[in-house]
C-alpha cells in the first residue's frame, strides 16, 4: 500500500515504481554529496565510481518493508 495515497499493488516492485513515478520521490541517496537517485543501478554506479561515498535507502518508511542491507555496490544478486 502506497503511504502517500493509499493506493494498492500486487507486489513491491510495482509500489515502489508508482512511489517514483507518481509521486516523485527518489528512492537511493548519497549521504556523503546528498545526490539522489531514481534507480538502483545508477546510486550504485555513483557509490562504485566515487569510493568513500555511503549510500542511503530512503523508501523504507514501511518497517515492514525490506531495505537493501548493503552499505557499498557489489555485485547483483539474482
Amino acid at each position: 500500500k502506497c503511504s502517500h495515497c493509499g493506493s494498492s499493488f500486487r507486489s513491491l516492485g510495482n509500489r515502489n515504481e508508482h512511489i517514483q513515478n507518481v509521486h516523485n520521490i527518489q528512492t537511493y541517496a548519497c549521504l556523503t554529496c546528498g545526490e539522489r537517485f531514481d534507480r538502483c543501478r545508477d546510486w550504485r554506479r555513483h557509490l562504485k565510481s566515487n569510493e568513500g561515498h555511503q549510500a542511503k535507502y530512503i523508501l523504507g518508511e514501511n518497517p515492514d518493508e525490506e531495505e537493501p542491507n548493503d552499505e557499498k555496490p557489489g555485485p547483483s544478486r539474482s
